[in-house]
């Protein structure tokens, strides 16, 4: 855990760092803040975390949501997209963004996940596994949502400072990447805020929730441009998780209340999920696919 005056210090030398670049862009508080703690994960470099296990199951296999915030005191869950039914997974470390590799026996599903500048592997019948640190250019690189390209065998990845686009990460048979420098995919404009990311696999489409200009759901082109498939739902502007399955998006938010679901070919949002949070954060991610089922439920702890 960072102490109260270590976190002070840094925030105020990102302020000082970051103040001129977001002064143009009219930012929202809320984005200030994220581009805050991503710089600040900058600075700092790794973090030692500790975590420990649930790894509580549901009988019957199929997709289950996996989803996580910043905060190393609150679990990471697996949840029943039809109604939100919860099960813990794991606490000690904070996640940003959420990426499955999916596979049909149970518990052969692999998650990675992103503290900050750090990447993360989790079997899900297992503990997390430390892959990394992401680079750019040899620079230690902050994202803040993740998904799985299955064609080009990557993690896609997003950047909430300069320069904000969609990275790329190569990951072979759901193994830690041999190097964590990222390529620089699409640049996108700046004045998107792109919290969450999400690849339709059947399509290609890239979908990404767009805190900036547009509060809404946009599909990401590979020209860089947006295209809004729909606003945000009512009394929305802070979305920073985002899951594809059978032709819906999950919109995971990192404070109490509901996971949205839509479905992208009539722009409607269904009925929301609830999500189990009990106090708000800044950053969360989710993923969605089968495979997440621990093949033996039980407890353990991680030194």
């Amino acid at each position: 855990m960072r102490t109260d005056s270590r976190r002070l210090i840094i925030a105020l030398a990102v302020v000082v760092i970051a103040a001129p670049a977001l002064a143009q862009f009219e930012d929202s508080a809320e984005t200030r803040l994220e581009q805050q703690r991503a710089l600040a994960a900058e600075l700092e470099g790794p973090q030692t975390r500790t975590g420990v296990m649930s790894l509580e199951g549901v009988a019957a296999p199929g997709d289950l949501l996996f989803i996580g915030v910043d905060d190393v005191t609150v679990s990471t869950y697996n949840l029943l997209p039809s109604d939100g039914t919860a099960f813990p997974q794991f606490t000690g470390y904070e996640v940003w963004g959420a990426a499955l590799i999916p596979d049909p026996t149970p518990g052969n599903g692999v998650v990675y996940f992103n503290d900050g500048t750090e990447l993360y592997r989790w079997p899900a019948n297992g503990s997390p596994e430390l892959c990394c640190t992401m680079t750019f250019g040899g620079a230690n690189q902050s994202m803040v949502s993740a998904t799985y390209d299955p064609v080009g065998e990557r993690l896609l990845l997003t950047r909430n400072t300069t320069t904000e686009a969609v990275y790329a990460l190569p990951v072979v048979a759901a193994n830690c990447p041999a190097s964590c420098e990222l390529t620089q995919e699409i640049v996108y404009p700046s004045t998107a805020d792109i919290g969450g990311l999400a690849l339709d696999t059947s399509t290609g489409n890239l979908y990404g929730t767009d805190d900036g200009s547009n509060d809404s759901v946009v599909q990401i082109n590979n020209d860089g441009s947006l295209t809004v498939i729909a606003a945000y739902p009512a009394g929305e502007s802070d979305i920073d998780g985002l899951a594809y399955g059978d032709g819906k998006l999950y919109l995971i938010t990192d404070e109490p209340g509901d996971i949205y679901v839509l479905d992208i070919a009539s722009a409607t949002y269904q009925t929301p999920i609830p999500n189990p949070w009990t106090s708000a954060e800044v950053f969360c991610g989710g993923a969605l696919g089968q495979g997440l089922i621990p093949v033996e439920l039980q407890s353990f702890s991680v030194e």
